[in-house]
């Protein structure tokens, strides 16, 4: 039997992002262990992170495995996916602040990335909801799938505000 894992719930979202970086869970067991100075069994940490026999993750193992992935070499776009969902969670949304770019060019090539990555964002989102309202009612994966394209959504639009404040600033 397979598992569902929400794209809604942080613990689901910071396994399957464990489990999507390269290495997955044991390398990551690995990492903790050397970081804490405190053995855990890769298996201790699938059922953690799985939320399992009364067992949790901590916020520090979150943290710690959050710079493991953001440490991997391709830079791992969904190590901070668990805490959108997390954010998600209570009716927020958040996003990364990149130091800003020197030139006003940067600044207004950002701006016209975001809008680009924002409209192929919106039409996926539109999509999805087009298709999950199609039999007249929406399932709890349907809703999961609408969730992270909305949250997404709200990151480029964070991305967007953010280059033009940059951008007003330099004028």
């Amino acid at each position: 039997m397979t598992c569902y894992y929400s794209n809604a719930d942080w613990r689901d979202v910071l396994y399957t992002s464990v489990c999507n970086t390269d290495g997955g869970v044991v390398e990551a067991a690995r990492y903790l262990t050397e970081r804490r100075g405190k053995a855990i069994h890769p298996e201790t940490l699938r059922t953690r992170l799985r939320h399992r026999d009364g067992q949790a993750i901590s916020l520090e193992m979150a943290e710690m495995l959050t710079e493991w992935m953001e440490s991997k070499a391709d830079g791992q776009s969904h190590a901070l996916d668990w805490l959108h969902a997390l954010n998600g969670r209570f009716g927020f949304s958040a996003t990364r602040h990149e130091a800003a770019p020197d030139a006003d060019a940067c600044l207004l090539q950002a701006i016209q990335s975001a809008l680009i990555g924002k409209a192929i964002e919106h039409g996926s989102l539109a999509s999805e909801i087009a298709q999950a309202v199609a039999d007249g009612r929406i399932s709890e994966r349907e809703a999961d799938a609408i969730e992270a394209l909305g949250r997404q959504n709200q990151r480029k639009t964070e991305e967007i505000i953010q280059a033009a404040r940059m951008a007003a600033g330099k004028s």
